[in-house]
């Protein structure tokens, strides 16, 4: 992947130019951090929003679901010590493995 944005015979100063703006600006810290932000929260309203979308949904069943969402949303939003982690680790292995 990395190898792409590395300059080569092929590709032209332009081509460049662009990769290595594309390239800094998937790596700007606050990028990662929202793509991690919205991952968090998806993996918590993904099954919610798979079951709601069901044949087979039971009204209780799906308001328990809702409730039980909503304050895990409200836990992560209090405590997002874990997505900066998470972000941090991946500047750094992204930044090792690149060689940038």
């Amino acid at each position: 992947m990395a190898r792409a944005a590395q300059p080569s015979f092929k590709s032209t100063p332009d081509i460049r130019g662009k990769a290595e703006t594309m390239k800094n600006t998937l790596l700007n810290f606050s990028t990662i951090l929202t793509a991690y932000t919205y991952i968090r929260i998806f993996s918590i309203t993904g099954p919610l929003s798979t079951y709601l979308q069901s044949k087979s949904m039971d009204l209780i069943t799906a308001k328990n679901l809702v409730d039980g969402a909503l304050e895990h949303l409200k836990k992560v939003s209090r405590n997002m010590e874990w997505i900066k982690l998470s972000a941090e680790s991946f500047v750094i292995w992204a930044y090792t493995e690149l060689d940038l």
